[in-house]
């Protein structure tokens, strides 16, 4: 499915079916969302390249994360890797994360979007996201960050990668 946040039904996964799967960990009412990408059965190509893509665009702009730095600018590390693939994404591709209540775990004060001149500080938190939908399909990663004196810390350490269930 493409959808990131879907409500139950009790359609069967099927195979050769990417499913979206995002989830947050909760603390105090402090969220720290992330998602992946589960495949059931083996994948297409262009699901494959997708992905790739996908990932490779999350890294670059994760890359440019720093104090100083505006979130246009890391949105445009992000945009130039799909850009060079011919994948469009047209909405933001991180927002700001803290203190939340459901249904919204956002916080509403930064987007990671083209034009966000917002200047990343020490201890600013975000949800980066690489949603990428076509359709009725889709692949998505994403990651919470925290902007450091240096430069970010990722809050998971769990692999972007395909997650293929045979």
């Amino acid at each position: 499915t493409s959808a990131s946040h879907l409500t139950w039904t009790e359609e069967k996964f099927i195979k050769g079916e990417a499913t979206i799967v995002e989830l947050a960990g909760v603390y105090k009412k402090y969220n720290c969302p992330m998602a992946r990408t589960i495949m059931l059965g083996k994948a297409d190509q262009k699901k494959i390249d997708t992905m790739k893509a996908t990932n490779e665009a999350l890294d670059s702009g994760i890359s440019e994360i720093k104090p100083g730095k505006t979130c246009d600018e890391v949105a445009q590390k992000f945009w130039k890797v799909l850009d060079k693939y011919g994948i469009k994404k047209n909405s933001r591709t991180g927002y700001s994360i803290g203190i939340g209540y459901p249904p919204d775990w956002g916080e509403h004060t930064l987007n990671i979007q083209k034009g966000d001149k917002t200047i990343l500080q020490p201890n600013v938190t975000f949800h980066m996201i690489a949603v990428m939908q076509f359709g009725n399909w889709g692949a998505h990663s994403s990651e919470s960050i925290r902007v450091t004196e240096k430069g970010y810390e990722l809050f998971c350490d769990f692999s972007r990668e395909w997650h293929i269930k045979e």
